[in-house]
């Protein structure tokens, strides 16, 4: 996947905007992931550094395992809808309280 916008950086793998990069599961989690097909869609994913590693070619590769937070991010058009406008807002409030606090305990 191509990552499109960073909202907090980690430690490990610094300035991935517009980079592509793996993402990995585990056999028997990836259908209740909801990925497949998804080409062109947008995600918010979340997880810990823990979860990201660097292979030999010194390609980072993230795992999302059960730790991870996956969330559909809707495009400007479905979020003008009913269906979407909660999440959307919800989703905005949200990248600005942590550009502005960070995470915060």
């Amino acid at each position: 996947m191509e990552i499109l916008d960073v909202i907090k950086e980690g430690s490990i793998d610094i300035r991935p905007i517009h980079k592509t990069r793996k993402f990995l599961s585990y056999p028997h989690c990836r259908k209740s992931l909801g990925l497949e097909g998804s080409k062109g869609k947008h995600y918010l994913i979340m997880g810990a550094s823990t979860d990201t590693y660097r292979d030999e070619n010194n390609t980072y590769q993230y795992v999302l395992g059960e730790r991870a937070w996956i969330e559909y991010w809707p495009t400007v058009e479905e979020c003008q809808t009913d269906e979407y406008r909660a999440t959307c807002k919800g989703l905005d409030t949200m990248v600005q309280e942590y550009r502005i606090f960070g995470c915060m305990n």
